[in-house]
């Protein structure tokens, strides 16, 4: 199966910063690259300095984002991007969260007290 990652991208300038607001957002690949198995999206995803999961818990439709970065210097406008998967199975989803963010897999299992996972229709408890 080809999993997918589209890549979305948000930008900050100081004058958006100021405001509490973007500058710009919207998709720099929103066909996606393709994969052919979980070691190279997470590579890529690894490479690409994806640093922050969405959310706390692994589930449908995580995302994976970089820390806001500086664009240009001149300007001070920094741009932060997101990478979605597209094509994974549940399976697949929850094994890639797993491998990039093992420490917050422990703590969510921790919050939740539980030993194994089961895939209840969106979300792994």
């Amino acid at each position: 199966m080809v999993i997918k990652i589209k890549t979305t991208f948000a930008t900050v300038t100081p004058e958006s910063a100021e405001e509490g607001e973007l500058s710009d957002q919207g998709w720099l690949d929103e066909e996606g690259s393709e994969f052919e198995d979980i070691d190279e999206v997470v590579s890529f995803l690894k490479d690409e300095g994806a640093m922050e999961p969405s959310s706390s818990c692994p589930h449908i439709g995580v995302w994976y984002a970089t820390e806001f970065q500086t664009e240009d210097i001149a300007t001070g406008e920094q741009i932060q991007k997101s990478f979605h998967i597209d094509g994974a199975s549940p399976e697949e989803e929850y094994e890639i969260y797993q491998r990039l963010f093992p420490d917050e897999i422990k703590s969510c299992k921790f919050r939740r007290q539980m030993t194994e996972w089961k895939w209840l229709g969106k979300w792994w408890y």
